[in-house]
């Protein structure tokens, strides 16, 4: 998704979330206001436990799109089907 996309998503959903893949140091650094911080490997060692009990909307963040791809391909593999992730991350915001 595009950084308009994700800001209208925002407005239009306050229930959408955004999930930092990042390090916690990165994260700590600079972030989105609002997102949550789950780093990659957290994901990958966890991932098929994450279940889509919900219908909210997921936006994947890392720095550049690179790991957020990556957790979009684990958070599939676990049956989450709203996910989608930040074109150019962070950098791109």
């Amino acid at each position: 998704m595009t950084t308009a996309e994700v800001r209208e998503l925002l407005v239009t959903n306050p229930r959408a979330r955004l999930i930092d893949v990042r390090d916690p140091g990165e994260f700590a650094a600079a972030h989105i206001p609002g997102s949550y911080n789950v780093p990659l490997n957290l994901l990958q060692e966890h991932g098929t436990e994450s279940r889509a009990e919900h219908g909210d909307p997921v936006v994947l963040v890392c720095r550049s799109g690179m790991r957020a791809g990556q957790a979009h391909s684990v958070l599939d593999g676990a049956g989450l089907n709203d996910v989608s992730v930040l074109d150019g991350g962070l950098r791109g915001w």
